[in-house]
């Protein structure tokens, strides 16, 4: 008996189905790698002026801010850069027309406007952290903050200069 024709088709080849996922996979893996490496950088840049503008106001301290208070610290609480100004004989327990204080922080809260124009505190804003300076009294006590957030400097012009 003859032996049947080769014939001129080759025989079907084996589909590959895993193929595709695994390759869409490492697509993915890539890309997230990608990804977390960019955050990563620019978490550190961030960092980085994070600590220049700290450094920068820290040089300056203690100062005084006003009659009897002294600006004394300047730290990074959660997504806030802090200033801590400590009144000198105050404290929060003294009587006060409450019209005045809530007076004072408006007064205070325009001060904060002029750090829209200082390019690190400005860098800082973009990138969702908040300026805020705290008012404490003479045991440690908050009497209150007040903070600048980059859409208030959206909002004004930042006049003069810190």
């Amino acid at each position: 008996m003859p032996s049947p024709a080769p014939s001129s088709r080759m025989a079907p080849r084996p589909r590959r189905r895993w193929l595709l996922p695994v390759a869409a996979a490492l697509v993915a893996l890539l890309v997230v790698a990608a990804l977390q490496g960019r955050r990563v950088l620019a978490e550190r840049a961030l960092r980085a002026e994070v600590e220049a503008v700290l450094a920068e106001f820290r040089k300056q301290l203690p100062m005084p801010h006003g009659p009897g208070l002294v600006f004394e610290q300047v730290l990074f609480e959660g997504d806030a850069l802090v200033m801590v100004v400590r009144a000198q004989k105050r404290r929060v327990s003294d009587p006060e027309d409450p019209a005045a204080r809530a007076a004072v922080a408006r007064a205070e809260q325009a001060l904060l406007r002029p750090f829209c124009r200082d390019a690190g505190v400005a860098y800082l804003l973009a990138r969702g952290v908040t300026l805020t300076r705290r008012f404490i009294d003479r045991d440690g006590a908050r009497f209150f903050d007040v903070s600048l957030t980059a859409r208030d400097c959206a909002t004004t012009s930042g006049e003069s200069s810190p």
